[in-house]
């Protein structure tokens, strides 16, 4: 929601970027400061409960983003409070496409579709 309201108050509101240069813009302001912390619980983990604590599949779904897409990880993974950047990408990626789509619509379409999505 954020990033349509920055795109709407923009001094151009119909120039979008294009998607691939949009997600990478955002990942990579994201994932150094994630894989930061992944590895820092990491280092915590096994400094604590040593070398057989590691779990190898949670810690790949980790590092590609996916846990929130795997149930039985989402959880599991050393940092189950992160699920939700799993989430963003797929919706970074559909952004260009969605805020298009509701950018032409009036005030009150966008109330119906706030209903319908509240619903």
């Amino acid at each position: 929601f954020i990033l349509t309201y920055g795109r709407l108050t923009s001094s151009d509101p119909q120039k979008l970027a294009p998607v691939l240069t949009f997600v990478k813009a955002r990942l990579f302001s994201i994932y150094p400061l994630y894989i930061t912390g992944l590895f820092s619980a990491l280092a915590l983990q096994l400094n604590s409960h040593g070398l057989a604590s590691f779990k190898q599949a949670e810690f790949i779904i980790s590092l590609a983003l996916l846990q929130a897409w795997i149930p039985t990880f989402t959880e599991r993974v050393l940092q189950p409070q992160c699920w939700f950047l799993s989430c963003i990408v797929p919706y970074w990626m559909l952004h260009n496409m969605l805020y298009r789509k509701i950018s032409v619509l009036s005030m009150r379409q966008l109330l119906h579709v706030l209903l319908f999505c509240w619903l």
